[in-house]
Formats: structure tokens, sequence, C-alpha cells
């Protein structure tokens, strides 16, 4: 089935996603080093967390709510959570989209500097 503007503009209006406190923090790191993006940006029926320039995806993840492997275990619902992550993935890498995944533990062990380094990185190498 395609997918229509109008489609697009009565999903986003549905879905009004709250940005965490962690993409917040990401979001003043690019502000600080003059990285233009979008936020909340709609790809087809989804929204993403960041949108760099017209084709770098940039996910931040929460390591709980996105059952990343730093978590001992994982429930259930986490595994299906995982799911739908692998799914939009797929759907973003189809379109075109490059995509980086930001999680929670590495945000905060490497820091402003490292993260804008390859954030930076991944945009001028164009991988």
């Amino acid at each position: 089935m395609a997918v229509s503007r109008a489609m697009v503009r009565k999903a986003a209006k549905r879905r009004r996603t709250q940005v965490s406190g962690l993409e917040t923090r990401v979001r003043g790191w690019l502000d600080n080093a003059g990285l233009a993006y979008k936020t909340q940006y709609p790809v087809g029926l989804c929204h993403v967390d960041l949108l760099l320039g017209e084709d770098m995806i940039v996910e931040v993840n929460g390591c709980y709510w996105h059952g990343h492997r730093c978590q001992k275990v994982l429930l259930p619902r986490q595994r299906r959570w995982q799911a739908k992550d692998r799914r939009r993935y797929k759907y973003f890498l189809s379109r075109g989209f490059k995509l980086m995944l930001l999680w929670e533990c590495d945000v905060h062990e490497r820091g402003e500097a490292a993260i804008v380094a390859s954030l930076k990185e991944r945009l001028e190498s164009g991988v």
C-alpha cells in the first residue's frame, strides 16, 4: 500500500511523541556544535528522533526501553520493542536513509565531545 501525504499528516497529528531527557541532552550538544537537525521528523508512518542533513537518521535509545545488550535480562515486552525497532530500522534503510543509534549507556560514558565527533564524522563521510 502506498503511503499518501494525507496519511502521514494524519499519523503525525495522532502520534505526538514525548521527547526524552536523553534526546534533549543530545539536541543541546548538537546545538552547541552548530549542527542543523530536524526533530521528530516523519518518515512514512514513523517518526525519527533526529534527522541530520537530508538522509542521516539518529535514534537516541534508552537502554531499558529499547532492550540494549547492556541489560542483563530482557523482559518479553523488551523483546517485542526490539522487534519493532528492527522493523523500523529496516524500513528506514530501505528508503535510502543512513542510520546511527545512540544508546543511553554510550551517551553517558562517552560524553558530548565523542558523540558529536562521531556524528560529524558520519555526516562528512556519507556512510
